[in-house]
C-alpha cells in the first residue's frame, strides 16, 4: 500500500494546475450527483411502511452522504496542498 501511495503522490506532483482543477471539478460534480441521489432516496423513504426499514435505510443514506462530503473535502485539501507546493 505504501508503494501505491508513493506512486500516487508522484502522479499528483506531475499534474498541471489545469489537470488538478479538472479533477476537482469532476469530483465536485460527482458529489452533487450524490446529493441529488440522496434527495431522491429520501423521497422514496416516505413510501416505506416498515419503520424499522425506514430507519435503517435513512442511516445508510446519512453515512453515504457523509462519505461523499468527506471525499470532496479531501480532494479540496489535496488540491490546496499541491498548489502551495508546486
Amino acid at each position: 500500500m505504501l508503494q501505491e501511495s508513493q506512486k500516487l503522490v508522484i502522479k499528483i506532483k506531475q499534474m498541471s494546475q489545469a489537470e488538478m482543477r479538472s479533477h476537482a471539478r469532476k469530483i465536485h460534480q460527482l458529489e452533487n450527483q450524490a446529493d441529488d441521489l440522496l434527495l431522491n432516496c429520501l423521497k422514496q423513504l416516505t413510501k416505506e411502511k416498515d419503520i424499522k426499514k425506514l430507519i435503517q435505510k435513512k442511516e445508510v443514506f446519512d453515512i453515504l452522504e457523509t462519505l461523499s462530503d468527506k471525499i470532496e473535502d479531501f480532494c479540496n485539501l489535496t488540491q490546496k496542498v499541491v498548489m502551495k507546493n508546486l
